[in-house]
């Protein structure tokens, strides 16, 4: 009989805000079992509810139950139902993979509701372990049991190796409309070739891969059964290589299907956005507004770079979305105005710019986070901590005036959530949320005319509700 194995990507935040995309990460894997024999199940637990997993699990003979998790809050909604499967059947055994184990391995291995754990890429190595259970060492791959012993890295798998079986999900739940396109989320690569001194991708040795262009058409001809012409490229960093971006592109205005994808400022060019074509949209991550502080975290663009590429996407009326971090180790007053004037100045060239403003997290594996902790930072001690640990935390030590930097933060939230002045037309907000959002965003236009992020009572009172639901919900 063949094995039978249970992925499960778990919620990622108490309240799901927006319409969800496609779990790939559960998709990938998923689908490179069932093509190498193994039964698979798939669950979504922001679809799907605990009762309705838990059932199946019950019901039928599950032997490895995956999970897939990040840093953050999705770490308590993978920790509380591993907990369930185990009381429920303890003969299962409960692989934990994804980012944060990737990332800090040694906070996971160490619950007796966690058997396995996978590091970096999962396809192979859970494979092989369900083929070979009783293997003492399997590359990426480390047991409970064996905590102590070394984890040895796998080679990064080639991509055009791994098909999408679409039948492991129900496409319908993540198709969306935008710009009146059925639109649905798509990813073509691994990885980035640059080294941010933030991210995480040090850990994945700054390697970028793709599906070849070919195979990149194969994999589109699926999605257009589901009558898709938009699609968002989830890829860390798309344009890392142009000529081939171009080429997909190619298959893209053949295929009639719009697009957005994260592209970096100095490569946002007059010639690019013409080579690029039918794309929409580009996310931006601009970090800073101060070239001292880029060039510190080897950003390697400059700040003209950030307003050229805001003043290439407004002459071809497309839509900007531009990320922004404030917060950083080195970072001075002075460099935290700067990027709030530079957020000022890109809404100038480009008054239908999208932006965000987050809090920098210190985030295991990223060189930053060794400066961090260089500064008095202490990060979370356990498992729990880390499912506590967003951009909104704000507890570095070196900021001694948290809630001025949060309420930057929710600010630009709020002002700049939706791509048109109309209050009311909230993006992809799920319709009871549109109300409140709609208070918050008249409060945050407020604040961000008169630069004014003193005092920040309403947020203070939106934080504790937070805290509380999530106590409700726990």
């Amino acid at each position: 009989m063949k094995p039978l194995c249970v992925l499960i990507y778990p919620k990622t935040a108490e309240i799901e805000f927006s319409h969800p995309d496609v779990p790939y990460s559960i998709l990938f894997i998923g689908s490179y079992l069932k093509a190498n024999g193994v039964k698979v199940k798939l669950f979504d637990q922001r679809i799907s509810s605990n009762k309705e997993i838990l059932q199946f699990i019950e019901s039928n003979p599950v032997t490895y139950v995956g999970l897939s998790t990040m840093t953050g809050p999705q770490i308590i909604f993978a920790m509380d139902l591993s907990k369930k499967i185990k009381q429920l059947t303890p003969e299962i055994r409960i692989v934990w993979g994804g980012i944060h184990v990737t990332v800090a391995p040694d906070s996971v291995l160490k619950h007796d509701f966690i058997d396995y754990i996978v590091y970096g890429e999962g396809e192979v190595s859970l494979l092989e372990l369900i083929q070979n259970p009783d293997k003492k060492s399997i590359k990426g791959v480390l047991r409970r049991d064996d905590s102590t012993g070394d984890l040895i890295p796998r080679e990064f798998m080639d991509m055009n190796t791994i098909s999408l079986d679409w039948s492991l999900i129900d496409p319908k739940l993540y198709i969306s409309v935008r710009d009146g396109r059925r639109y649905i989320s798509f990813v073509t690569s691994r990885g980035c070739s640059f080294k941010c001194q933030y991210c995480y991708n040090s850990v994945t040795k700054s390697r970028w891969r793709s599906w070849n262009v070919e195979k990149i058409r194969e994999e589109l001809e699926k999605i257009l059964e589901f009558d898709i012409s938009y699609i968002s490229f989830m890829d860390d960093n798309l344009a890392v290589n142009v000529k081939w971006l171009s080429e997909v592109c190619n298959i893209l205005e053949e295929k009639k299907i719009h697009w957005y994808g994260d592209i970096r400022a100095n490569v946002v060019t007059s010639e690019n956005m013409d080579r690029f074509k039918n794309c929409t949209m580009v996310f931006i991550g601009a970090e800073s507004g101060s070239q001292r502080v880029l060039d510190d975290i080897e950003k390697r663009i400059k700040v003209e770079d950030i307003y050229n590429a805001a003043k290439v996407l407004n002459e071809r009326s497309m839509t900007g979305t531009f990320s922004w971090i404030i917060g950083f180790p080195q970072e001075t007053m002075e460099d935290v105005m700067a990027t709030i004037n530079a957020v000022r100045t890109v809404s100038k060239i480009m008054p239908r710019a999208v932006q965000r403003l987050k809090i920098f997290s210190p985030y295991p594996g990223s060189n930053l986070y060794k400066m961090t902790v260089a500064k008095g930072y202490r990060g979370p001690a356990t498992l729990e901590e880390w499912g506590k640990f967003t951009r909104e935390h704000c507890e570095l030590p070196y900021i001694k005036n948290p809630w001025w930097y949060k309420c930057i933060s929710y600010v630009t939230f709020f002002n700049f959530y939706s791509q048109t002045e109309i209050i009311g037309s909230i993006g992809s907000s799920k319709p009871v949320f549109r109300p409140i959002i709609a208070i918050y965003k008249l409060s945050s236009m407020f604040r961000w005319k008169r630069n004014f992020f003193s005092f920040p009572l309403e947020f203070m009172i939106l934080d504790l509700l937070r805290k509380v639901y999530m106590k409700v919900m726990n």
